[in-house]
């Protein structure tokens, strides 16, 4: 591991900080023990930042995905994975089984919202990050200044499915659901 960014906060402790080889982000505090240059490991890896190692992979191609009440969202899902500047980004292409329309959607995995209002007015605010073997989203939907619901979708892989499961509630109403893509 190298490090660059080494710096003394005072005369006891020593801050070294950098990326390793698969570029996360590490910081080291050191101690120096009664002035001498002995230094103990007081603190390894340290993530300053996500690791994009601790992502999961969803690559792969899912013929249909399942609601929890039986019907078919979407078809032909090809779901791809990239690390883009140190942050997983997952891509997934699918066809709307109800409409027939092919839509690519992607998904940027570090944590901050991103904002997008429909034609309709509808303003959707998305977050998604890594958490072990899951992906976890927080969307919230506001229309002219009130809000119509919130939602959170914790997302990883059973076997060779994909399985979303959604907690949360729009208008007042709490709603839950299952989507099982295989």
């Amino acid at each position: 591991m190298q490090l660059n960014g080494q710096r003394n906060i005072d005369r006891f402790y020593r801050l070294d900080a950098g990326r390793n080889e698969t570029g996360v982000e590490v910081a080291i505090l050191y101690f120096n023990s009664s002035g001498a240059n002995m230094r103990s490991l007081l603190l390894a890896s340290l993530f300053v930042s996500a690791s994009a190692m601790a992502c999961p992979d969803f690559s792969g191609k899912y013929a249909a995905c399942k609601e929890s009440d039986g019907t078919i969202s979407s078809t032909d899902m090809e779901i791809t994975q990239s690390i883009q500047s140190g942050v997983t980004v997952y891509s997934s292409t699918s066809t709307d089984a109800e409409t027939g329309e092919r839509t690519t959607d992607q998904i940027i995995a570090n944590g901050s919202t991103v904002t997008e209002t429909d034609e309709n007015g509808i303003s959707f605010s998305m977050a998604s990050s890594c958490n072990g073997d899951s992906v976890v989203t927080e969307v919230s939907a506001m229309y002219q200044g009130q809000s119509l619901g919130s939602a959170t979708m914790v997302t990883k892989k059973e076997g060779n499915a994909l399985v979303s499961r959604t907690t949360g509630n729009f208008e007042g109403m709490p709603s839950e659901d299952v989507s099982v893509c295989e």
